[in-house]
């Protein structure tokens, strides 16, 4: 996630530098967890489809 957050600090400028009330923080913040889950998580699934693993 710290990937992600360092990706974001660069596209929008003191995007964390803002306080927990700023509704901007919040936003950022749950833009980089979404996307820090899609880049952990689509690897590990597109294997799991390659391999053919069922329940």
């Amino acid at each position: 996630m710290t990937v992600v957050d360092n990706i974001i600090m660069l596209i929008i400028p003191g995007a964390m530098d803002k306080n927990l009330a700023h509704p901007i923080y919040s936003i950022i913040r749950l833009i980089c967890m979404i996307a820090a889950s899609f880049a952990v998580s689509y690897p590990v699934n597109l294997y799991l489809l390659v391999a053919k693993v069922t329940h």
